[in-house]
């Protein structure tokens, strides 16, 4: 090796060197853009994995209630015979309550309260001038909340003014 081809070659290496460095830096960037979208794919991950079992919850509590709502009708429809099959009733009742209290479940009240498209479901509006137009002046079917969330909404009927 000559001394004119040293500078030469320690310039080629020069401009390796720096193409190395801009490779390296390249594919860190990339590393770097992969590693933050994995997380970010974990983290969604997560959270539909959360919210799928928040909505399985849910779905059981509905039907929990469905189940709680059928004993306390058999209950009624006992009226004031006793037996032992009935008491036996009421300890299952009380024991799917507590189940639905328990989970956060709670009833709603929505008699004397205006009327909400969003919560409540109208079956019917009634005409009246005794109550304020838009009132709910009775619930056909029970509603259902969790944290703020309606599980069920309740059946309601609404109080229309008469128009004259």
């Amino acid at each position: 090796m000559s001394e004119e081809d040293t500078p030469k070659e320690l310039e080629n290496l020069k401009e390796k060197l720096e193409a190395l460095e801009k490779e390296n830096e390249r594919l860190r960037n990339n590393y770097l853009y992969l590693a933050a979208e994995l997380d970010n794919l974990r983290k969604y991950m997560m959270k539909e994995i959360e919210r799928a079992k928040k909505a399985a919850v849910e779905g059981l509590l509905i039907r929990l209630i469905d189940v709680y709502e059928t004993i306390e009708k058999a209950i009624e429809s006992c009226g004031e015979h006793q037996s032992p099959l009935l008491e036996g009733l009421k300890l299952i009742g009380k024991d799917v309550l507590k189940i639905l209290e328990n989970s956060g479940v709670r009833r709603m009240e929505v008699v004397g309260k205006k009327f909400d498209p969003f919560i409540h479901e109208a079956i019917e509006h009634v005409e009246t001038d005794n109550v304020e137009d838009g009132v709910i002046i009775e619930e056909v079917m029970k509603g259902y909340m969790i944290d703020n969330k309606v599980l069920r909404p309740p059946k309601v009927k609404v109080a229309k003014s008469k128009k004259v």
